[in-house]
């Protein structure tokens, strides 16, 4: 259902920008990087486990999603 939400989506817009879960649920966020053209990770300016984002960012490359960058 998801495929064919985006599929219809890139019909009519050249930009679909989804908000995903946070970072506490990695199947979501696994879901989602496999259907996206690319991601942009944000995280709050004063995060305290800066180390936990770039890892997740490291997970994501290593499973090949297209991160295009970081936002903190």
């Amino acid at each position: 259902r998801l495929n064919q939400m985006f599929d219809e989506c890139r019909q009519d817009y050249t930009l679909i920008l989804v908000a995903g879960p946070s970072t506490n649920h990695p199947s979501d966020l696994q879901m989602l990087s496999a259907r996206a053209e690319g991601i942009l990770f944000t995280a709050p300016k004063n995060a305290k486990k800066r180390g936990r984002g770039e890892s997740i960012v490291e997970e994501l490359v290593d499973l090949g999603a297209p991160v295009i960058g970081i936002v903190g």
